[in-house]
């Protein structure tokens, strides 16, 4: 009898854990048209795995729902789903859920924009698939991987990556798993304008979504294809194919995938100077992304909508909308940091359930330190974040001054606290903000080349200062005198207020006491110091956005500065930080009209970084990358003039743009760049003609006229960069006429 029983409690069991199985089974294949309805499969399936303790039933599901939290647009949500799947499968003897999970989590991030994390968890995610030889799951990290090389504009690492993703699917016999890396190399085909190739891809793609009910897709792949009609300038052709995927989009209920076709109709209709159908297109856009964790999308929409208003003549609606612009990209990178402060945390709680092992010890050990570093209990950051929204929600820089005055004495001692912003004309550190034991003081400037003066040494060497004995250790930062304003101070605080890897100025708070200040109380000003850059940035490009806007009612040509200007901000290389592609051609096209209304020569350069595949090859592409950021930042630094432009040209090639420069000038410019990189002295054994980068650069210089085209002087540079590299590489040619002459 009792046999009996015990037979028939193990038969329901077993029939419990077919069911959870088949509800996974089901959500995992729903996931692919209907993600909501899949959502709702994996929640019952975490239910019945709760209730009956399957563990990796439970990791499972928490992984499936963190990604059609994803797919749906709830990245928050998104992101503990998939904290609490990777927890539980660090218990189970298999990895191929924790590889599940991590690939998930760098899905969410790559959306985010948090590269670093998002490498981070896919580096993760590839050491385990092929640690345990999941093939499947290896062909989708490669696959993401170049996703994220795309993201960052590098799109011959790109296609590498999606080769391998194709080639290991394939071995796989995945037929629906090879869809996604040929969606994608269709994507980098479209960027190259290799329409042929992006359209085989496209059409391939659509067929196995057909086959296999792959709704969601089957909308990305229509509306790739109206992506390449727009750039084909088939505005109808692309707008055909974007209303047939915003109608699966919706079935599918893919908001996210909803607000990016709508940006793109609104660019069609803006093109055809339609601007009642493109402020409709955005209006839309914004009320989906509103109803979605769509942070990210917002600021761009604003911007979008602050320049349509200005095309109408609607200054006021423009600047509310360019102000809506700054203050969401404030909230955007805010939410940012706090994610990763989150990320640390959870990362920690893991870290204490897996004691047993040396390596999760490690992990505790340095995650412990890095949070002692950060310097942040959760009722510091509570403070800390309010003391932040309330200063970037102000444009008034003496409120700025004065709500951080208040806030700051609930952290430390702040006898003085002073904030000196750079004035360049006249090259001093101006404090027009300096409080002195409740008392403001008049304003004051420092040399920023000063040597007595720690506000000049913090920018100088952009570096934070902790000092507690300021006679003890003045010696070790300063020379001379020192010379100081009110009452002499024992312990300061200095940290660089930054804007995008620019000093704008310092912060500092001080005391009279000996042995003040910590650690800790450093880091709580740098986080404050990011919050204050920021508020300080937004009120004094609103004050000069007011001013500017005014000057435009005057002049078209303004307006169309200040466009420039705003736009900069989306124009940046993501990996390399400076202008991208769409910058340069943008700013090309202004200085070459320009430059033939004033009858002035303009010159062109094009830099190739010499045997960079192989340096790939060699060192990697994360090291690529690292010198890829360290070539274009040097670059950038050789240029002198504000109106000099640096951008990234391709995977690895630079292209700087010298409006009013002669042959001789460009020459010069060319030369001291190829100089500056040499100083570098970045090794590189397989390059073939020195054991250091170099570069190989060519040059040009036009005057344009009326029946010339501005792609000619791209292509007698390009011609110069020919040159170089036949004969020899390492060195500049600059065409001239119809001649090319090495240097």
């Amino acid at each position: 009898m009792q046999s009996a029983v015990k037979k028939n409690q193990e038969r329901q069991k077993v029939n419990r854990k077919t069911k959870v199985r088949d509800l996974l089974d089901k959500a995992k294949f729903k996931e692919r048209s209907h993600p909501e309805d899949a959502l709702v499969l994996a929640k019952e399936a975490l239910n019945m795995a709760e209730m009956n303790f399957y563990k990796e039933e439970k990791a499972e599901s928490l992984t499936r729902i963190g990604r059609c939290l994803w797919m749906t647009g709830k990245l928050n949500e998104a992101i503990e789903s998939l904290n609490l799947a990777l927890e539980t499968s660090k218990l189970l003897p298999s990895g191929k859920i924790e590889t599940e999970a991590l690939n998930a989590l760098g899905n969410v991030h790559l959306y985010m924009k948090t590269y670093d994390h998002a490498m981070d968890y896919y580096g993760q995610a590839l050491e385990v698939a092929k640690s345990e030889k999941l093939l499947e799951l290896e062909a989708g990290i490669l696959n993401n991987l170049g996703g994220l090389h795309k993201e960052l504009h590098d799109l011959d690492s790109a296609l590498g990556y999606y080769q391998d993703s194709l080639e290991k699917y394939g071995m796989n016999q995945d037929i629906y798993g090879q869809a996604i890396p040929l969606f994608n190399t269709a994507e980098v085909y479209l960027e190259k304008e290799n329409w042929d190739r992006a359209k085989n891809n496209i059409e391939q793609v659509l067929e196995i979504c057909k086959e296999n009910d792959a709704k969601v897709m089957y909308s990305y792949s229509l509306h790739l294809l109206g992506k390449m009609y727009k750039n084909q300038g088939k505005a109808d052709r692309s707008l055909e194919e974007f209303r047939k995927s915003l109608k699966l989009a919706k079935e599918t209920k893919d908001y996210h995938h909803q607000v990016v076709i709508y940006k793109d109709v609104y660019e069609i209709m803006l093109d055809k100077d339609d601007l009642v159908n493109a402020i409709e297109n955005l209006n839309k856009a914004l009320e989906v992304a509103k109803s979605i964790d769509g942070d990210a999308l917002i600021p761009d929409i604003y911007a979008s909508m602050a320049r349509v208003y200005e095309k109408m003549g609607q200054e006021s609606l423009a600047y509310k909308y360019y102000k809506g612009f700054y203050q969401t990209t404030v909230e955007t990178e805010t939410k940012r940091r706090n994610e990763k402060l989150r990320s640390i945390s959870f990362q920690l709680q893991l870290g204490k359930s897996q004691k047993e092992t040396k390596t999760y010890r490690y992990l505790v050990q340095e995650l412990e330190k890095k949070t002692k570093e950060l310097g942040y209990s959760y009722k510091q950051m509570e403070v800390v974040g309010e003391i932040g929204q309330n200063i970037t929600a102000t444009l008034d820089l003496e409120k700025i001054f004065d709500l951080l005055y208040e806030s700051l004495n609930q952290l430390m001692e702040a006898t003085v606290l002073g904030i000196g912003l750079v004035d360049d004309k006249e090259e001093t550190i101006l404090y027009e903000l300096y409080i002195e034991n409740g008392v403001k003081q008049a304003s004051f400037g420092v040399p920023i080349d000063s040597k007595h003066s720690w506000a000049a040494w913090c920018l100088k060497n952009n570096k934070d200062v902790l000092i507690n004995d300021v006679e003890s250790e003045y010696d070790s930062y300063l020379e001379g005198t020192s010379h100081t304003v009110g009452d002499p101070m024992q312990s300061v605080l200095f940290s660089p207020l930054m804007i995008e890897d620019r000093a704008i100025g310092v912060v500092t708070v001080q005391s009279q006491q000996k042995d003040v200040y910590t650690e800790n109380q450093l880091e709580t000003l740098k986080t404050l110091s990011s919050y204050l850059a920021i508020a300080i940035n937004n009120a004094q490009k609103s004050k000069a956005l007011k001013k500017e806007i005014q000057i435009r009612e005057k002049t078209e040509q303004t307006l169309k500065i200040l466009n420039n200007k705003l736009q900069k901000i989306s124009e940046l290389d993501g990996l390399t930080n400076i202008p991208n592609r769409r910058c340069f051609d943008k700013t090309f096209e202004y200085v070459w009209n320009n430059s033939l209304r004033e009858q002035e020569k303009v010159s062109l350069l094009l830099l190739d970084v010499d045997y960079f595949k192989e340096y790939n090859d060699h060192y990697g592409h994360l090291e690529g990358d690292r010198a890829l950021q360290r070539i274009a930042k040097t670059i950038e630094k050789s240029l002198k003039r504000s109106t000099d432009l640096i951008a990234r040209y391709g995977g690895d090639e630079f292209v700087v743009l010298l409006p009013n420069t002669d042959r001789s000038g460009a020459l010069r410019v060319a030369e001291h760049i190829k100089k500056q990189v040499q100083t570098l002295k970045l090794c590189h054994s397989h390059s073939d003609i020195s054991d250091r980068i170099t570069l190989s650069i060519g040059a040009a210089t036009i005057k344009p006229e009326v029946k010339m085209h501005k792609k000619e002087l791209i292509d007698r540079a390009d011609k110069g960069l020919y040159e170089s590299k036949d004969k020899g590489r390492n060195q500049i040619s600059v065409f001239f006429e119809e001649n090319v002459e090495a240097k």
